[in-house]
């Protein structure tokens, strides 16, 4: 390229030499418009893996990016470009966004572990550990449960974190717009603030049959497609597993605590809906499954808010 070749960048578009004057037009050829003819018939939903793009219909994208010309790109080298860095580190990034887990609540915006997770593990920690992921804890929460070597120090994770669970619980009821599922929202802001005094076993009490409330209640076949005995029931554990990853997420931690349980059965340590009912003992009420209790209340209140019109049909 010659001197000749290059686009004069004059702003002194007046004459009077001070340089105050608008840009030439040659300037405004060179930063006026990036070529977007590319993104003509994209499908922005397989683009970006499920996330919601509704608000991007009818957007004029050339005018949304100004229209810079990118026709100096055409043949360049990406490698020479970048000079060498790194970049094997966006390969798990776009598997994230692109689809790897899609429809992911979003609590779980800000979470890196997923670069180097596997579903298959995910659904176990949810189905077998009974680990609430969907809507609570928060993106730090889970990066340590996703990246921790073995469930008893999950397990642990969750019991160290207990302010912060307590937190995430009472923001994301407080944040639901439906009158109805504020009406619901007390009782889970009313368990945290049992466990931040100590009264961890009667939080665990409320949040256990706040959760059978709300199952009982709005899981119908005629509203969310299949019944609360699809949670209850261990027959109905293959049919679950099988739903989509987000619902997963909020069912089936309240499945691993329906495990079985009958009175006179040694007493679980980890949390069990029917030993909260059924086996009132030290060895059941725990601050840690009190934990248990509470999330699982707060993300089945927030899903059936979201990703259902259960409340707005009242």
């Amino acid at each position: 390229m010659t001197d000749s070749d290059v686009p004069e960048l004059h702003t002194d578009g007046d004459g009077d030499g001070d340089g105050d004057g608008e840009l030439r037009p040659e300037r405004e050829a060179m930063l006026g418009g990036i070529d977007t003819s590319w993104m003509k018939g994209l499908d922005a939903g397989a683009f970006l893996g499920g996330i919601d793009t509704s608000w991007m219909k009818g957007l004029d994208a050339g005018a949304f990016l100004g229209g810079i010309d990118t026709s100096w790109m055409k043949g360049l080298d990406a490698g020479a470009f970048l000079g060498g860095i790194d970049t094997s580190w966006m390969k798990g990034v776009a598997d994230f966004v692109g689809g790897r887990f899609p429809g992911l609540p979003p609590n779980w915006s800000g979470v890196s572990a997923t670069v180097h997770f596997d579903e298959d593990e995910l659904r176990s920690i949810i189905l077998v550990e009974g680990i609430p992921l969907a809507w609570v804890p928060s993106a730090a929460l889970i990066d340590r449960l996703l990246t921790a070597e073995h469930a008893k120090a999950r397990r642990e994770q969750i019991r160290n974190g207990w302010r912060g669970i307590l937190r995430d619980c009472e923001r994301a009821v407080g944040e639901l717009p439906s009158r109805q599922a504020r009406s619901h929202a007390r009782f889970v802001s009313m368990s945290a603030s049992a466990i931040r005094d100590g009264h961890y076993e009667a939080a665990q009490a409320l949040a256990a049959n706040l959760v059978d409330t709300l199952g009982r209640s709005f899981i119908k076949a005629q509203t969310v497609g299949y019944n609360w005995s699809l949670v209850t029931s261990k027959n109905q554990r293959p049919k679950l597993s099988k739903l989509a990853l987000r619902a997963v997420m909020v069912l089936g931690p309240l499945a691993a605590g329906h495990a079985d349980y009958h009175p006179g059965d040694a007493i679980p340590r980890a949390f069990s809906r029917h030993a909260t009912a059924h086996g009132v003992s030290p060895r059941q009420y725990t601050r840690v499954n009190s934990l248990f209790a509470l999330m699982n209340a707060t993300a089945l209140l927030c899903w059936l808010e979201r990703d259902s019109d259960v409340f707005s049909a009242k």
